[in-house]
Order: structure tokens, then C-alpha cells, then sequence
């Protein structure tokens, strides 16, 4: 989206100032064990001194190979042999030798309800695991391959579809009989604008066409620390994609902004995008820290930590669109108990995917504005001693998982929420899932102290709430509705083309959501005709009067329901 940010006078440009490339291109390189020359496929937009990755061509991962796991059908069982493999990720880009387990009781059709609950024994140092279906005998879903990576040792097949991973985090698309190589990250001493180019460090392992891109990890932690240095300022991306691959922190009175944010993954042509691969954190770590119109895209983060972590008081998200992972946390407000975090503010926050998608850990007193969670990994929104803090708008949907749950009030007998005020939640989930679970809460000293939600809407075949070590007493609920699934309403045709002059209308005298899968660029002009453009999600609501178009993708399919 168009940038609306008002540079200060003076501020720090990560490019001009720094050497960071901001380039999203990439191209295949090879390169030999113990050498440091690079030669790549074509000639991209390298220039010497900045940052290159070279995917596998580091180090073999030290961690050991899983040793033992498991496939136990969950629902009705049935006489099914599938096989599957596991491997461990070393945070790096390393990935394992796999390891092969099997059920011979498997349900001829794997589905949310029976489905087989795969678990390996954890490994020491693993950041997390990458599984595999390797044989199915006639099964439904029928195909083989990677299945997913998760940051437990767990992961139940509802008929997952296999998909290929993406390249940068080294996993394959299939099952590895031996172990892949962490990625070689460096910079360039010489050749830049070349096909061939010299590295200021050595290749470990041997690498043959393998993916090269840029990494700007240098480049910006170089500029934080400058900006910390001077006690605080403003650092600027300018339109661009950043790379980076090791934690990055800065400190107090630090501006992070953006050029512009977009609601499509790594969408560099229109917004600034920090990307994170590898097991690295970027994070606020002082007080009086801001980030905004930006995207932040962990997709390819193979770690077990934080996305993007906030660890100061005062801290403020402007616009920030986030993409999590299967593994790490989208955004954590990372408070301890020694050093909370209070007096924040979050005008528009969207995290698509994510394990959980936001946690909140001993912050207070916070406001959150409009909080959106889009299929997130197990967890939506956690709420980890905490207390205090309010929400104007809360909306959770489409979770990945099974059993998984939308909104976590507390986690555990220490780790209680309180006092937390939400105007309206908006969730919407599946069968065998959770919309509200309240675990643990402290007796009540006041009313000042209980949880409570003005306007809760409910939406699937959701479980609405779950009281565990705690009571009905702990939340207050001033309104609520129900739909199950909404009612049956006539689905039109998918747009002819994208563009506005092909948007579609809802006519009807309510309101609809549509479930579609794969549009990309949402545009929704309402009765004023006023052009917005929307995240890209499952969901999308249509008021009477309004229409919807797609900028970039037509959907394969949608489906309307009346609300």
C-alpha cells in the first residue's frame, strides 16, 4: 500500500547509508568445497561488498538424526499402512538424514476427525522437524512428499497436501536419505555484477546449482548499530526486499519505517519487506521503539523462537503486515518477569500463519487497535501473563491444525491473564477447534480484574469455550452471536478477469462471507465507492452494495454463505 510515513529531517537510509541491497533477485550457483569462487547461472545485481547466501553450501548440520517416532491413527482406525519420515533442522538451513516410521491402522481416508498423529523423539539443539508422507497404499489424499515442518515434535496427518517446501530453508521434496548442508552466508569481495564471483569466505560442502540470493544482515545490523551508538533515530528501507539471516536487535528510540506494506506475501514491488530465514529474530529491544508500514515475512523461518519480538516499554506498531511460520511466533510482546513491557500501542497488525500467530508475555496496559490472526499454527492470539491490556478489534480465523485454539487466556497456574478488555472478538473456526480457552485464573480481586469481550461473534463449527483450573467467572461476554456455518446463499461467478471493471457485486439485503483459495491483490469498493484494498485471507466479508475484485489473482474457487 502507499506509503503515508512523513520522514523526519535527518534518518538513516539502510541503502544509500549502508550497502543493503533491497533486492529480492536470485539466481543458481556452484561452487566447490574449500573454495571461494562462486559461479552462478547468470548475472544478477551483486555488487562487492554486500551480503550473498549460497543455499548448502555450508557446514553439515552436528545434530543427531531422529532416533525414534511414531504414527498412531487418532478416530476410527482402519487396516491402512502408511509410511512416513522425519528429519531434524539445525536453524542454519542443515536438515538431517531422515528417519522412517510407519501405522499399519491407518484410516482409509485421513481426514480432521481420523487422522494420524505423528511424533518424534526430540532431538537435541533441533529447532525443529521436517516430515514427510512416503507411501500411502491407497489412502486419500494418494500422494507422497513433504507434508509440512513444525517447531514441536508433533504433527497430526488430516490428509495434509503435499507441497514443496520452500527452497531457502533447504528442505527437499522429499524424504532425505542423508543429511543437506546449512547455507554458506558471506559477502562478496570481487566480481559483483559478474557470473563469476569471488567470496570473502570458503564453500564447506560442494554445492551444484544451487539457489543464490542476497542477504543483508551486515548491511542492517551495521545501521542499527550506528543508530544506537547515537542514542536513538530513524532507519529507513526503502522499497525493496532485505535478507536476513542472524538475530538483529535494536536498541532504545528506534524508528523503524517502511516505504510501504502489502496484505501479499514478499511483495517487494509495492511495500518493504524484511524477510528472515534460518532461525533469526529481528526485534525492538529498548524502549521507546516503533516499527511501521512495512511486512515482516518469517515464511521461510525454520527456527523454534520469534519472528519479530518487542522487548521495551513504550512500544508502537504502525501498519505491519506479518507472515509466520509452522514453527516460529509471528509477533511476540517478549515482557519477562523482571522486565515487562507496558504502555504500547498497535494501530493495524495482520500475522498470517505463525506458532502462535501473537503472544503476549508480561505486557500491560497496551492497546491494540485492529489485531488480525489468519491461519496460525495451533494458537491464535496467547495471552501469557499478562493483564490490563484493551482491544478494539479482534479478529481470528482459519487456523492450521487440528485441536487447535483461537484465543488463550493464560497458559498455565503461573502463567495467569487478567483485567484483559477486548470490544469485539471476531472468531471463526473449524471442528474440534476452540474459539476461547481461559486457563488458570487468579482468584479475583475486583471487577476491575476479570477478562472481558463487549461484542463476541462466533463463527463454524467451532467449540465456543473451554474453562481449564478456572471458571465461568473469568470471562465476561456483554453480547454474543452465533453462526455455526451461516446459510446457504447463491454463489456467483468468479470474476472474468482481474481488475475493478470485473469486480462482482453482493445484491443481496445481507451480508456475506466468501471462503475463496488463491486470490491475491483483494479489493473491496463499498457503497461510497470507496477503493480498499484488504488483506489476502480464506475470508472475505461483503456488506450489502459492495464489490469485491482481485489486482493480481483470481481465485481457483469461492463460495458464498449469507450472514
Amino acid at each position: 500500500m502507499a506509503a503515508e510515513y512523513r520522514l523526519p529531517l535527518s534518518y538513516i537510509d539502510v541503502k544509500r547509508d549502508f550497502g543493503a541491497s533491497g533486492s529480492s533477485a536470485s539466481t543458481t550457483g556452484t561452487i566447490s568445497a574449500g573454495s571461494n569462487v562462486l559461479t552462478l547461472a547468470s548475472a544478477i545485481d551483486f555488487k562487492n561488498g554486500q551480503g550473498i547466501a549460497v543455499v548448502n553450501a555450508g557446514p553439515l548440520p552436528t545434530i543427531s538424526v531422529p532416533s525414534s517416532a511414531t504414527a498412531t491413527p487418532t478416530g476410527t482406525a482402519g487396516t491402512t499402512t502408511i509410511t512416513y519420515a522425519v528429519a531434524a533442522l539445525d536453524g542454519a538451513g542443515g536438515v538431517t538424514a531422515s528417519f522412517s516410521f510407519s501405522t499399519t491402522t491407518a484410516n482409509a481416508t485421513l481426514s480432521a476427525t481420523n487422522y494420524v498423529a505423528l511424533s518424534v523423539t526430540a532431538v537435541t539443539s533441533a529447532t525443529g522437524y521436517a516430515w514427510w508422507r512416503t507411501s500411502t497404499n491407497g489412502t486419500s489424499p494418494t500422494t507422497t512428499g513433504f507434508i509440512g515442518w513444525t517447531s514441536g515434535t508433533t504433527l497430526d496427518d488430516t490428509g495434509i497436501s503435499v507441497h514443496t517446501p520452500p527452497i531457502v530453508t533447504g528442505i527437499t521434496s522429499t524424504a532425505p536419505s542423508s543429511a543437506t548442508a546449512d547455507t554458506l552466508v558471506t559477502t562478496v569481495a570481487s566480481g559483483g555484477g559478474t557470473s563469476v564471483i569471488t567470496l570473502s569466505g570458503s564453500a564447506t560442502n560442494a554445492a551444484s546449482s544451487k539457489l543464490t540470493l542476497h542477504d543483508d544482515t551486515v548491511s542492517i545490523s551495521n545501521a542499527v548499530a550506528y543508530i544506537t551508538g547515537k542514542n536513538g533515530g530513524t532507519l529507513y528501507f526503502p522499497q525493496g526486499e532485505y535478507a536476513i539471516t542472524s538475530n538483529i536487535t535494536t536498541g532504545a528510540n528506534t524508528t523503524i519505517v517502511g516505504a510501504g506494506w502489502s496484505s501479499t506475501q514478499a511483495n517487494p514491488a509495492v511495500s518493504s519487506v524484511l524477510r528472515l530465514s534460518n532461525n533469526c529474530t529481528f526485534a525492538l529491544g529498548g524502549p521507546f521503539c516503533s516499527i511501521d508500514n512495512m511486512q515482516v515475512d518469517g515464511s521461510t523461518n525454520t527456527g523454534a523462537g520469534d519472528i519479530l519480538a518487542i522487548a521495551g516499554d513504550n512500544p508502537h506498531i504502525g501498519r505491519l503486515f506479518v507472515w509466520g511460520s509452522p514453527t516460529a511466533c509471528g509477533v511476540h510482546f517478549a515482557g519477562t518477569s523482571s522486565s515487562g513491557i507496558a504502555d504500547g500501542t498497535v494501530d493495524l497488525l495482520v500475522v498470517e500463519e505463525g506458532c502462535p500467530a501473537i503472544l503476549l508475555t508480561y505486557t500491560t496496559q497496551c492497546h491494540f487497535g485492529l489485531l488480525n490472526s489468519v491461519a496460525a499454527y495451533n494458537q491464535g492470539v496467547v495471552l501469557d501473563n499478562s493483564d490490563n491490556n484493551s482491544f478494539s478489534h479482534l479478529h481470528i480465523t482459519n487456523m492450521n491444525g487440528s485441536n487447535s485454539t483461537l484465543l488463550t487466556i493464560g497458559t498455565s497456574s503461573s502463567s495467569q491473564s487478567y483485567g484483559e478488555r477486548i470490544d469485539y472478538a471476531d472468531l471463526t473456526g473449524a471442528s474440534g477447534f476452540t474459539a476461547i480457552e481461559v486457563n488458570y485464573m487468579p482468584n479475583i480481586l475486583g471487577a476491575e480484574d476479570i477478562n472481558s469481550i463487549g461484542h463476541l461473534h462466533v463463527e463454524g463449527s467451532v467449540t465456543e469455550f473451554a474453562f481449564n483450573n478456572s471458571s465461568y467467572g473469568s470471562l465476561r461476554v456483554g453480547m454474543m452471536d452465533r453462526l455455526s456455518v451461516g446459510w446457504a446463499t447463491p454463489t456467483p461467478s468468479l470474476p472474468a478477469a482481474i481488475g475493478s471493471a470485473n469486480a462482482v457485486q453482493n445484491t443481496n439485503p445481507y451480508s456475506v462471507e466468501i471462503y475463496q483459495s488463491g486470490g491475491i491483490g483483494t479489493h473491496i469498493v463499498d457503497m461510497r465507492t470507496l477503493d480498499n484494498g484488504v488483506p489476502d485471507q480464506p475470508v472475505i466479508r461483503l456488506d450489502p452494495g459492495d464489490k469485491v475484485y482481485f489486482a493480481t489473482t483470481i481465485p481457483s474457487s469461492w463460495r458464498w454463505k449469507g450472514l
